[in-house]
């Protein structure tokens, strides 16, 4: 590294990412356990305020793992604009790549803030004998 006041750069290694991995035996399910995983996550230590809500949600994307990441990206942006994290999700795929959802959980007393994006870095999902199984890497 250079002295200060001399033009320079570096990469700097960081723990700001967590990678959630979900198993489910069909597509839906394992929709409805990462959104599930990610309000655990996004949750934390907030308080609910006892008021049950819902959200529905309609998701399109280019393929089945992109839609994976775009979901959760939709379910953070709740999350954060509704002070809400899912505890219950049904979910509707119409083919690979869309879906409709009805998320609820208790409103909390606070937005949570702790998951920035579900990003698409080393995005995993894939069919196995024994159903799915996706590897999401989630900017903390």
């Amino acid at each position: 590294m250079r002295p200060l006041g001399m033009t320079s750069h570096e990469f700097l290694d960081h723990t700001s990412e967590t990678v959630l991995r979900v198993q489910a035996p069909d597509l839906p399910g394992l929709f409805a356990e990462a959104a599930r995983g990610l309000g655990e996550i996004e949750r934390g230590g907030i308080a609910g305020t006892g008021e049950r809500v819902e959200h529905e949600v309609s998701v399109e994307s280019s393929d089945a793992a992109g839609l994976l990441a775009d979901w959760l990206n939709e379910v953070i942006w709740i999350s954060e604009t509704g002070q809400f994290v899912p505890d219950s999700v049904e979910i509707r795929l119409r083919g690979d790549t869309a879906l409709t959802a009805t998320l609820a959980g208790e409103r909390l007393a606070a937005s949570p803030s702790l998951v920035k994006a579900a990003t698409r870095h080393a995005l995993r999902l894939e069919r196995e004998a024994s159903g799915w199984i996706a590897e999401v890497t989630l900017d903390v």
